[in-house]
C-alpha cells in the first residue's frame, strides 16, 4: 500500500513464500520440544555448501521441510562426488593444450555434451520459475549418475591412451568443458567449493563474473543419445545378470548376439570397446541362435546373451539361493506375527508400526527377487 501510496506502483510483482522447516517427523522446531537444529552446527559438521544445498534440495512449492542430519550427510557426499569428479579431471590435464580447430567428437563425447545442452535449459527454465528443488535434483542427477558414472567411466580408456592420442585429447576437452559448466550451474546452490574449484582451474577472476550458462541447441544431438542409451541398456543389462547370479565383478564374460537390424549391430561393432571396458567383457561374437547357458538381456531391438558356460556353477547357486528364501520366509514369519498382534499395534507409536510395515514389505520383495532368480536358473 506504501508502494501505491507514494510511488503510484507496486513493489514487487513476484513473490516466494518459502518453506517452513520442521523436524523429521514433521514438527515445528522449539527449544522447549528440543528438537532444533542449529544450523552453525550443521554447517561445521557437514560444511556450509551441503546445508545450502539440503535446503534449497527439499524446498518444494507447497510443501514444508521435513530436515534431519541423515540429509544433510547425503548431500554432504553430493559436494563429495563434485570434488573427487574435479580432482579425475586435474590429474588427467596435465600434458593438455586447449585447441579450438578440434572437432571431432566420439558417441559419448556428443551424449554427455547433449545432455548437458539439456540440463542447462530445465535448469534456468526451474529457476526462472522459483522450482529451486527441481533445478537443484536436475543437477544432482546429471552431476552423479551421468557425468561421474557414465562419461567419466568411458573416459578411462581414452585418457589410457587406449584410443590414440587424439582420443585422449578429445576426452580431456569434454571433460574439461562439462565440468566448467557444472560448475557454473552449481554456483549458486553451492557458492564455496564450485569457488575454491573455478580458482584450482587456474581461474584468476572469481567465477561471479562468468555468464550463467545458457543451452545450445545445436550442440543437442538426438542420434547419439539414443545410441549412447542403447550402449547402457546393454551394459547395465550385463552387470545385472552379475548381481542376478552372484558372478564376480572381476570375472570377464562372453557376450553373444544375434544380427537383427543392421542399426544396432553396427554399433555394437564400431563401440565394442566401450561395452568392453565398462562390462568387463573379454569377447563379442555374433551367433545365430541363442545358446544353451546363456543368460538373455531384456532389450526392444536387440537379441544379446551372456554365455555362463564355465562361469557359474548352476546347481551351486540354486541351493545359495534356497538358503537366501528359507531365513528371509523366518524373518517375515516373526514379522507379520508382530503385525498381527492387536495389543503391538494398538500400544506401539505409530512410527515403529509403520517400520514394521515397510520391513515386511522389503523382505517380500526380496523373496520375489530370489524366486524371479531360481525361475531364471531353471529356465537355462
Amino acid at each position: 500500500m506504501m508502494g501505491l501510496k507514494f510511488m503510484g506502483d507496486v513493489p514487487f510483482r513476484d513473490v516466494y513464500i518459502h518453506a517452513l522447516v520442521r523436524d523429521i517427523h514433521g514438527q515445528k522446531m522449539s527449544k522447549s520440544k528440543g528438537n532444533v537444529i542449529d544450523p552453525l552446527v550443521m554447517m561445521d559438521r557437514y560444511g556450509t555448501d551441503a546445508l545450502r544445498f539440503t535446503l534449497v534440495a527439499l524446498a518444494a512449492q507447497g510443501r514444508d521441510i521435513r530436515l534431519s542430519e541423515e540429509r544433510m550427510e547425503g548431500y554432504r557426499n553430493f559436494v563429495n562426488k563434485l570434488w573427487n569428479a574435479s580432482r579425475f579431471v586435474f590429474m588427467n590435464l596435465d600434458d593438455y593444450r586447449e585447441d579450438r580447430s578440434r572437432t571431432e567428437k566420439g558417441l559419448m563425447e556428443r551424449w554427455v555434451l547433449s545432455r548437458l545442452q539439456l540440463l542447462t535449459d530445465e535448469v534456468r527454465r526451474a529457476l526462472d520459475e522459483y522450482r529451486f528443488n527441481d533445478a537443484a535434483s536436475a543437477l544432482y542427477q546429471f552431476l552423479w549418475h551421468e557425468f561421474c558414472d557414465w562419461y567419466i567411466e568411458a573416459s578411462k580408456p581414452l585418457l589410457h591412451g587406449e584410443r590414440g592420442e587424439e582420443g585422449r585429447r578429445m576426452a580431456q576437452e569434454c571433460l574439461l568443458k562439462t565440468l566448467r559448466t557444472i560448475l557454473k550451474l552449481l554456483h549458486p546452490f553451492m557458492p564455496f567449493v564450485t569457488e575454491e574449484i573455478w580458482h584450482g582451474m587456474g581461474n584468476r577472476e572469481s567465477i561471479l563474473k562468468e555468464d550463467y550458462p545458457a543451452a545450445d541447441p545445436a550442440l543437442v544431438d538426438e542420434e547419439a543419445m539414443e545410441e549412447a542409451g542403447f550402449l547402457m541398456e546393454v551394459i547395465r543389462g550385463i552387470r545385472n545378470v552379475r548381481v542376478e547370479v552372484n558372478i564376480p565383478p572381476t570375472t570377464p564374460l562372453d557376450l553373444l548376439y544375434i544380427e537383427r537390424g543392421k542399426r544396432w549391430t553396427d554399433l555394437i561393432k564400431r563401440e565394442e570397446w566401450l561395452i568392453k571396458a565398462l562390462a568387463r567383457v573379454s569377447s563379442i561374437t555374433p551367433v545365430d541362435r541363442r545358446p544353451s547357458s546363456s543368460a538373455p538381456l531384456i532389450l526392444k531391438d536387440a537379441d544379446l546373451f551372456v554365455s555362463l558356460k564355465g562361469v557359474v556353477d548352476l546347481e551351486g547357486e540354486r541351493k545359495r539361493l534356497e538358503k537366501k528364501k528359507a531365513a528371509l520366509l523366518k524373518e517375515l514369519t516373526l514379522v507379520e506375527k508382530r503385525l498381527s498382534n492387536e495389543n503391538f499395534l494398538r500400544k506401539a507409536p505409530r512410527e515403529v508400526v509403520e517400520s514394521e510395515r515397510a520391513r515386511q514389505r522389503e523382505i517380500s520383495q526380496k523373496i520375489a527377487k530370489i524366486e524371479e532368480q531360481m525361475e531364471w536358473i531353471r529356465a537355462m
